[in-house]
């Protein structure tokens, strides 16, 4: 099956900066428009997903399905007319143009979500898991203590890295 552009890219920009990961992604399933991975060393119902049309997320699951998203790397390149790239979803004031669309993929997509997972996935780090008639939710941080275990919406916790 051919893969995306964004996959492409993701898979060579992978090998090249693999060491730079505290725990690499490894690819869990590849489709024609989008790529799930989970980390090395992290717990397995922690995934993350990058799409053609620029989704990058970070999902924990829970129960067998997915529970919260507690990453949106999101990215909406757009070409200018002058040249380069934009994200879309960037404010315009604060925008980069960047030089090429491998350029923003890498830059304003991939070096994100490596900087986000090497500053998560933490041996103190936790996941915390919410949820009511109303809403669910992960939290990731440390341990929480008894007082916010024993609140009603409070299901379980987990350490992120296992092993």
């Amino acid at each position: 099956m051919p893969t995306s552009f964004p996959q492409r890219l993701f898979n060579d920009w992978l090998a090249q900066n693999r060491s730079r990961f505290s725990h690499p992604p490894m690819a869990i399933r590849r489709r024609k428009d989008y790529l799930k991975f989970r980390f090395t060393g992290v717990a397995s119902s922690v995934w993350g997903s990058i799409n053609d049309w620029g989704g990058m997320v970070i999902g924990v699951d829970y129960r067998g399905e997915c529970w919260d998203l507690v990453a949106d790397l999101d990215i909406v390149p757009r070409r200018l007319t002058t040249g380069g790239y934009i994200c879309r979803l960037c404010d315009a004031d604060t925008r980069t143009i960047y030089p090429s669309r491998e350029a923003i993929w890498m830059e304003h997509g991939f070096e994100p979500l490596l900087k986000w997972c090497n500053q998560q996935f933490q041996a103190d780090q936790w996941a915390s898991v919410w949820g009511t008639d109303g809403g669910r939710w992960v939290q990731l941080g440390p341990l929480l203590d008894d007082a916010a275990t024993a609140k009603p919406e409070f299901l379980t916790q987990y350490p992120l890295l296992c092993g």
